[in-house]
């Protein structure tokens, strides 16, 4: 997969994911929730992989969510905040 929010790497038993947003302060919207779960689910089907790093470019981990996506969600209905959340 390609990946644009994050980088992924792996090697001597270690896949490091770095989200790549620094600009945003690496906050969480829909494109990066997807590829960290796609980098999460390639880890853990990795069997050379025994340690995954999580860690984020530029001057902050994560900022949280991503103030457009809030306020993106704010005029859903429940079950697509359900879906959202899930």
């Amino acid at each position: 997969m390609d990946f644009h929010a994050i980088r992924y790497a792996a090697g001597e038993r270690v896949a490091r994911i770095t989200l790549n947003r620094p600009s945003e302060r690496n906050a969480l919207d829909d494109a990066t929730v997807g590829e960290l779960t796609a980098a999460f689910i390639t880890a853990a089907r990795d069997p050379g992989v025994k340690v995954v790093v999580l860690a984020g470019a530029g001057p902050a981990f994560c900022a949280g969510i991503d103030p457009a996506h809030q306020e993106r969600m704010s005029g859903a209905d429940l079950e697509q905040n359900r879906a959202d959340s899930l």
